[in-house]
C-alpha cells in the first residue's frame, strides 16, 4: 500500500501529529506533513488545515 495522506496541525498539535505520522508509517502508508514542525513557534491552525 502507498496511499498519500495529507497531516498537518498547529503549534499545539505537533507532538500528537508526529506520533501519527510514525504510526501511518508503520501500517505502510506515506504521510504528506504539511506542518507545523515546530511546537515553540506559535501559528494558526487554518494556515495548515486549508492546504489538507
Amino acid at each position: 500500500m502507498s496511499e498519500t495522506i495529507p497531516i498537518a496541525s498547529d503549534h499545539a498539535g505537533v507532538e500528537m501529529k508526529d506520533r501519527l505520522v510514525s504510526e501511518l508509517k508503520k501500517m505502510g502508508y506515506t504521510p504528506d506533513d504539511l506542518g507545523s514542525k515546530d511546537a515553540n513557534q506559535p501559528d494558526d491552525y487554518p494556515d495548515f488545515g486549508h492546504p489538507v
